[in-house]
């Protein structure tokens, strides 16, 4: 009885991650078949191999505390799509619709230029950064990033990027 109970508790303790695939993944595995795309998947420690490598040689603070931002990356998966593999501007409102309603992904900002269009959506909990999407798209390009991390605010502020300052 106690073996039945245990295989049942770990059938419905994993049930909810079968179903929880975010909506941004669902449409980059939906169009990373199309001809002139390409999707690729990073993990975080790739990243974070790559970054201490890249802090070694980091010539002043600046760049260091940009380097630190690496560490708390988990993973990162984009897609770019090119030329005749247009995407309606109507999917991407509603992919951006729906990580709101579903993921909970808060639309951070939304930058328009000419035919350019970006849009970087978060879910942030406990001071920290735990989901990043980035939407670039214009006429004939797409990028989608997403990145899965444990960013907290101070390393942001500790980077003295322009925005910081007063």
């Amino acid at each position: 009885m106690k073996a039945i109970l245990t295989i049942c508790s770990i059938v419905i303790l994993t049930i909810p991650g079968l179903h929880a695939q975010k909506s941004i993944n669902k449409f980059i595995d939906k169009h990373k078949q199309k001809q002139h795309s390409l999707a690729m998947t990073l993990p975080g420690w790739l990243i974070r191999t790559g970054f201490n490598q890249a802090n070694k040689y980091a010539e002043d603070q600046d760049e260091k505390a940009i380097y630190e931002i690496g560490k708390h990356i988990k993973q990162l998966r984009f897609l770019v799509i090119e030329k005749e593999a247009k995407v309606p501007s109507s999917e991407i409102t509603e992919l951006i619709a729906y990580a709101d309603r579903r993921d909970k992904l808060e639309s951070y900002t939304t930058i328009r230029d000419g035919d350019t269009t970006v849009n970087v959506l978060m879910k942030e909990k406990d001071d920290k950064i735990k989901n990043l999407v980035i939407i670039t798209s214009d006429n004939d390009h797409l990028a989608v990033v997403n990145i899965k991390a444990d960013l907290p605010f101070e390393i942001f502020r500790a980077a003295n990027f322009s925005f910081n300052q007063e």
